[in-house]
């Protein structure tokens, strides 16, 4: 019996597959040398080289919040224009840094708080954030943590993305980190999803993987 051949993808379906398809990735990146899994070593080393190279990027691909910068949604090429550009940014930071506040009506928007020096919850978050690290004693402790830029969205609470400078405590070496933290509304931070070097930097490896082996 011949089997029936496989049916071929439509003209439409095979522009779609070309279409880049952007999405957020928001997993757990804090550091790299947390949460390995049991089993073969040589399968593990494989899963931590992975997890490394997702750890230390720090461009992302673009980001779609639900349209492309040709969705007839614009009223005018100023918006398109925006739209390109905070997409962009975003996409690119993961929301980190975002030069600009955004007037194109979206939900969950991100937005940068300049005013960050006034910001309670931005000050809560961070130091919910170096405690939740310091805590912890496979990580280098931080101190002297200064705010250099935010970015906040608003979706059932606030996630504040803090780009901050801090001293780690053994080296004496200072370095700039990202720390994102999810706040609700009623009550006090409430998780830490993302705390990491803002960009790999060998020294601050070195000293974490030597952090690590004397755990």
């Amino acid at each position: 019996m011949v089997e029936s051949e496989s049916k071929k993808p439509s003209l439409a379906e095979e522009e779609e597959e070309k279409e880049p398809k952007y999405e957020f990735q928001w997993k757990d990146r804090r550091y790299f040398y947390e949460n390995t899994s049991e089993g073969d070593g040589d399968d593990e080393d494989e899963d931590q080289e992975e997890e490394d190279d997702d750890y230390h990027q720090s461009s992302r691909s673009p980001v779609s919040s639900g349209g492309d910068s040709d969705h007839d949604c614009f009223k005018d090429d100023d918006e398109r224009e925006q739209w390109a550009r905070y997409r962009k940014q975003v996409g690119e930071s993961d929301g980190f840094d975002l030069d600009f506040t955004p007037t194109i009506g979206m939900i969950g928007r991100f937005q940068p708080i300049f005013d960050f020096k006034n910001d309670s919850w931005v000050k809560e978050s961070l130091q919910y954030a170096l405690n939740d690290n310091n805590n912890n004693p496979r990580r280098p402790k931080l101190e002297n943590p200064e705010i250099l830029k935010v970015t906040s969205t608003f979706v059932a609470g606030r996630n504040s993305f803090i780009t901050f400078k801090a001293t780690n405590i053994c080296t004496g070496q200072s370095d700039i980190y990202q720390t994102a933290v999810y706040y609700r509304f009623t009550g006090e931070p409430q998780s830490v999803f993302i705390f990491r070097p803002k960009k790999l930097d060998k020294s601050f490896c070195s000293t974490a993987l030597m952090f690590t082996m004397l755990v």
